[in-house]
């Protein structure tokens, strides 16, 4: 669909051209970062957001969800984990490089509830939000349950 083919389109330009201009969407809404816009000009109500990284702790995940193409199965090279002294290399760039990154969005796979592995998944999930905290960025998460 036309809708599809927009949400789309959008989604694949890159941070750099939402972060630089307000855009005019489809709905006549202007899009912006919260910092710095003001609300007016008959444009259309005003959408903010705040400039994120997403950081995954996995791909490793055991649900086959149909609609997801994230997941990788146990062995693949993309479930490896995520190692935190890498992550905090990587939000560490994100800081030199000031990038206008406020927040963080731990964003992974799920281990299965049975697995003896769980537990050190949801720690390694935690120790990256407390690391990205620790760095001045709010963290957020999108973890399984």
């Amino acid at each position: 669909s036309s809708t599809a083919s927009a949400g789309a389109a959008a989604a694949s330009r890159s941070f750099a051209s939402f972060a630089a201009a307000p855009v005019a969407s489809e709905r006549g809404a202007r899009l912006g970062p919260a910092a710095g816009m003001e609300k007016g000009g008959g444009q259309g109500p005003l959408v903010t957001y705040s400039p994120s990284f997403t950081v995954v702790p996995t791909f490793e995940c055991f649900n086959s969800c149909a609609y997801c193409n994230f997941r990788a199965s146990k062995g693949q090279p993309r479930a490896e984990w995520s190692r935190l002294e890498d992550v905090r290399s990587t939000l560490e760039a994100l800081r030199r490089r000031d990038a206008g990154v406020s927040e963080i969005l731990v964003l992974s796979g799920e281990v299965h509830p049975g697995s003896k592995r769980r537990a050190a998944w949801l720690e390694l999930s935690l120790e990256i939000c407390s690391l990205a905290r620790s760095m001045g960025f709010l963290p957020h998460t999108n973890v399984g349950p």
